[in-house]
């Protein structure tokens, strides 16, 4: 890896972990002023404005704060719960709203606090829009439509369309946010699944049999370009469940489950984009060997990976740190009979995670913030609207989408979680 991008894992990840796993669900906000030498805070809400119809989903907490010697954390809370802990400028948090009732006012407050241990606080008031829940692809006789993934910009989604027969042949498509009809982006021969978009929206990396072994290909999203997958990876033993991410520049990481040790182990490729071409320019990082099943890796926006792990019996969902290594961080209420093969999905700031798991009568999928206390957990589709399965989630880049699979038509399609 480059210097630079070590310097800038070196300085961003611990910080960024160690915002995340501050992160609290615990009743109280308030203001106080303890007497001593200095002034108090100041502290201003930039977003939401007063009165603001907020996304169904999640928004964007900011805040600004000075101090005549040093501000130390800003709080935000929901109602009077402290949903996030901010203790470094920008004073940014993105907060999901699934827990919030449409037809209600919500006030958010934002405390900050000094060196001196005074502080001070503001709020507003904010309303959540009505949450409604779209199907995004059309049905189509003997397919069902999977493994959906937004591109960096939330305008796209790229997913795979295999029959319902078993070992059907499989392809990867990309159809607008919107809806509408989709581009095929494989031929329908082969097995090509799990796909990835590189970070300028180029490229899509994708899981593929065609050299007889799952290996890692790359397929270009350009119109009017010779669509000829590149290989990323050479023959050999299977690597599947590509994640593309860790990026600086055109430069970027893609990280995926590898067999050459007999277990499922996770190993990474440095890569470089342009319009017609992309190029690994480093093989082979190791990222986590553990002797333990490690699968479905997902690139957090900021530098660390979502792992399913097999490490502590049953299959759980861990943090790690494909550079720097050290000891990975359970994610709280996301350990318990989840679906090891489907990659979990982080909110904007890496404040949630999204995650399949195995439920009575099918999968469901739910949001819980990352170093939450387990006790904390949001259904993304619950019956209550209609459905009996989802699984696959997928975070828009802003937030406020959440694609996802069901059967609820009878057959897998891609739906969306959005604000009517």
């Amino acid at each position: 890896m480059t210097t630079t991008f070590h310097r800038a894992i070196d300085r961003i990840v611990p910080l960024t972990i160690s915002l995340a796993l501050s992160l609290a669900f615990a009743a109280g906000c308030g203001s106080k002023n303890v007497a001593g030498p200095g002034q108090a805070p100041t502290v201003q809400i930039v977003t939401p404005q007063l009165g603001a119809n907020v996304s169904a989903v999640g928004f964007l907490a900011r805040a600004t704060a000075t101090d005549d010697q040093a501000v130390v954390r800003v709080e935000f809370a929901i109602d009077g719960t402290v949903v996030a802990r901010v203790t470094a400028a920008p004073y940014d948090a993105f907060v999901t709203t699934l827990g919030l009732d449409s037809a209600a006012a919500h006030t958010l407050t934002a405390t900050a606090h000094d060196a001196g241990n005074r502080s001070a606080t503001t709020a507003v008031t904010f309303f959540v829009r009505s949450r409604r829940y779209r199907q995004l692809t059309a049905a189509e006789i003997g397919m069902r439509h999977l493994e959906p993934a937004w591109n960096r910009f939330g305008n796209e989604i790229a997913f795979a369309t295999q029959g319902t027969a078993s070992n059907a042949v499989k392809t990867i498509s990309v159809i607008s946010a919107s809806g509408g009809p989709s581009t095929q982006m494989t031929s329908p021969v082969l097995q090509d699944g799990n796909p990835t978009w590189s970070p300028d929206g180029l490229w899509i990396a994708f899981e593929s049999n065609r050299s007889s072994t799952s290996q890692i290909w790359a397929v270009s999203r350009a119109d009017g370009v010779d669509r000829v997958p590149f290989s990323l990876t050479p023959p050999g033993p299977d690597r599947r469940r590509p994640s593309w991410g860790g990026f600086e520049g055109a430069e970027a990481w893609i990280l995926f489950e590898d067999r050459r040790t007999g277990g499922d182990d996770l190993y990474m490729i440095k890569v470089e984009t342009s319009t017609d071409t992309v190029r690994v320019l480093q093989a082979d990082l190791v990222a986590e060997v553990n002797g333990t099943s490690e699968l479905a890796p997902s690139w957090s926006h900021l530098g660390f990976a979502a792992v399913s792990t097999s490490r502590f019996g049953s299959y759980s969902v861990i943090l790690i740190d494909p550079f720097l290594g050290g000891t990975p961080q359970a994610v709280a209420g996301a350990n318990v009979n989840i679906v090891e093969t489907q990659a979990a999905s982080f909110s904007p700031l890496d404040a949630s995670l999204a995650f399949t798991e195995d439920a009575i009568g099918g999968e469901k999928v739910f949001v819980v913030p990352i170093g939450g206390a387990g006790d904390v957990r949001y259904e993304v589709a619950p019956g209550a609207f209609g459905f009996s399965d989802a699984s696959d989630p997928a975070w828009s880049p802003d937030g406020t989408r959440i694609a996802f699979v069901s059967t609820r038509t009878g057959v897998a399609e891609i739906w969306i979680l959005e604000s009517e």
